[in-house]
């Protein structure tokens, strides 16, 4: 609901440049970065201490801005981009043009050079669902050859269109967000929320403009600790809340989401799991078997110390 000043950002900034606790700055958040008049000034600043991407929708991308931003030593781009055809994508991207999305992408590709690395973030959705080779193939046609899948969600409960997401909620009560744990989001005017689905600011958890950053941090670590239960967060089904964990495989969990949502792909997929899930029992049977061994190997111990002692006491 507005956009970082100058003024806000050489606050934020100076506090995370001088704590040395970050290794890298995303500009993204339920906005489009690129409409802040002042994104090349944030990048430089920002360049020479952290690895700096930008999330963009690519709308408002021209040329002449991803030349400057790449000037300005940006590292990447991530392009939301929703659909290999004009009704699906202007579906998805809530009207946005899809000829001028095409343009946009070849300019900052060609722009980017070896660079800046340019990837794109495919939300997996009912409507995107089936076509998400197809969606693949186009970016790669645009010279984006790095693709996301992520599933859909509800935005902290904001998106609540079950015919654009229809993930299911993940089990509730265990005060697990590896987002909030990772991360530390700060809105435009300097408020660290909860994430950047916080619209209501219902997950405050400081001002970083009027307190200190080890402040915040401390308080952000005790709510990591106690659980991480935000109002928002009974309203939140992405799945990146458990992102440390491994996916059967070891793949990256894109992956994963891309080919479960690939029909002829799920008998490969649930055959992984089932040997990962047979391994486990394997090594269960093991476990038992030594401990049922170990405490045999007690008791046969116990019962001849005792006789020693017996022994020794005329018992």
């Amino acid at each position: 609901m507005g956009i970082m000043s100058p003024q806000v950002f050489e606050t934020v900034s100076g506090k995370i440049v001088s704590a040395r606790a970050f290794e890298a700055v995303y500009l993204s958040g339920m906005g489009e970065p690129t409409l802040n008049p002042h994104l090349v000034r944030f990048v430089t600043t920002l360049t020479p201490h952290f690895w700096v991407s930008l999330t963009t929708n690519a709308a408002a991308l021209n040329a002449e801005k991803a030349e400057a931003l790449r000037d300005a030593g940006l590292d990447a781009v991530y392009i939301s981009f929703g659909g290999h055809t004009a009704a699906l994508y202007e579906r998805m991207m809530g009207g946005l043009k899809f000829e001028k999305a095409n343009q946009h992408v070849r300019e900052i590709v060609r722009v980017a050079g070896q660079q800046v690395r340019v990837s794109a973030n495919v939300s997996v959705t009912p409507l995107t669902r089936p076509y998400l080779a197809e969606i693949e193939h186009h970016l790669q046609d645009l010279g984006v050859h790095d693709t996301v899948f992520a599933m859909c969600h509800s935005r902290g409960g904001y998106l609540s269109d079950c015919t654009i997401c229809d993930t299911p909620m993940p089990p509730l009560g265990q005060g697990r967000c590896d987002v909030f744990a990772e991360t530390l989001y700060v809105a435009w005017d300097g408020q660290v929320l909860a994430c950047c689905h916080d619209l209501a600011a219902e997950g405050r958890v400081g001002d970083l403009v009027q307190e200190r950053l080890e402040t915040i941090l401390a308080r952000k670590q005790r709510i990591v600790e106690e659980g991480v239960r935000f109002p928002m967060c009974a309203r939140c089904n992405d799945m990146y809340r458990f992102v440390q964990d491994p996916t059967p495989d070891r793949r990256p969990l894109s992956e994963w989401v891309y080919l479960l949502a690939q029909e002829d792909r799920h008998a490969a997929l649930v055959d992984v799991v089932r040997r990962q899930e047979a391994r486990i029992d394997s090594l269960e049977a093991e476990i038992a078997a030594y401990e049922r061994g170990y405490l045999l190997r007690f008791a046969n111990w116990l019962r001849r110390a005792k006789q020693r002692l017996y022994s020794v006491l005329g018992w």
